[in-house]
């Protein structure tokens, strides 16, 4: 995570046979996960498929995190397919 660096990017080159995942952190905003809200710094991915793999589409992946609490909200796709998986916060406790 790229704390609140905002010109940091990072270019996950495990996917490079399929195109680009370049990741940055956008401007806060606020996400409701299980009706409590959360004003998060959101760390997201954007998949471009390159040229030999027209067939794929772009696909963002998301990583919502709040101060003090970390991650609060993940979704993935996968590459291939429509396959893609959330995890979220259930509940915490601050003492």
């Amino acid at each position: 995570h790229s704390g609140k660096d905002y010109s940091y990017t990072y270019t996950d080159l495990n996917l490079s046979q399929y195109g680009n995942m370049i990741y940055k952190l956008y401007p806060e905003t606020t996400i409701t996960v299980n009706n409590q809200s959360y004003k998060v710094s959101s760390y997201n991915g954007h998949f471009t498929p390159n040229a030999q793999n027209p067939n794929l589409i772009p696909k963002v992946v998301e990583n919502n995190y709040k101060e003090g609490i970390g991650l609060v909200k993940s979704v993935c796709h996968s590459v291939y397919g429509t396959y893609n998986f959330e995890q979220h916060l259930e509940s915490y406790s601050m003492k």
